[in-house]
């Protein structure tokens, strides 16, 4: 069934480009960088940890100063539990954030939106093995705040911060605390 809901989402995300490239008032490209993330932070025992993320983004222009980017995109996120990064939390998700760019300067751009992640896996890995973590929760929302810097035409440097607004872990024994993705993520952008 995963495969197949894969290979659907591929074939669409294909057919957008393709469909999109026609437009003038659009961008689509390419979405690639570095995650460092953890779940509710130190206080619960969780550390940073550096992952990665990639995918397809398409973003359609209203005006000159705003448009709207939509993404469809791999992330791996997670936290770490020990200082040495030899024990930790590896979360999959597939994500689909919807952001507006307000752009105030010619190359400038401030990045408020939402997220909508679903978890594909969630393992806990060590040296010594990775074994499943099955009391995560599936679907995750977020609130996306950043900013984008245009270098040139085809390339684009972003910094977005990712604030979860779900617990992460389903079956959370410490009810005062919220278990909830954090992510900071520094991306290159290629348009086509």
């Amino acid at each position: 069934m995963m495969k197949i809901t894969i290979y659907y989402i591929g074939v669409f995300c294909c057919a957008l480009i393709m469909n999109c490239t026609a437009l003038k008032a659009q961008n689509v490209g390419l979405r690639a960088g570095m995650n460092v993330s953890t779940i509710g932070g130190q206080e619960l025992g969780y550390l940073a940890r550096v992952g990665y993320h990639g995918g397809i983004f398409y973003e359609h222009f209203f005006s000159d100063m705003v448009s709207l980017h939509s993404e469809l995109s791999y992330s791996l996120q997670g936290a770490a539990l020990d200082p040495t990064r030899e024990v930790r939390l590896n979360y999959h998700y597939l994500n689909m954030p919807l952001v507006f760019r307000l752009y105030f300067l010619d190359n400038v751009s401030f990045n408020l939106g939402g997220q909508i992640s679903y978890l594909l896996s969630a393992r806990l890995w060590s040296v010594f093995g990775s074994m499943p973590q099955p009391d995560r929760r599936n679907i995750d929302a977020a609130v996306v705040l950043g900013f984008g810097y245009l270098l040139s035409e085809n390339i684009c440097f972003g910094l977005n911060y990712n604030m979860g607004l779900l617990n992460a872990i389903e079956a959370s024994t410490i009810i005062e605390r919220r278990h909830t993705n954090q992510v900071l993520q520094i991306s290159m952008y290629y348009n086509f």
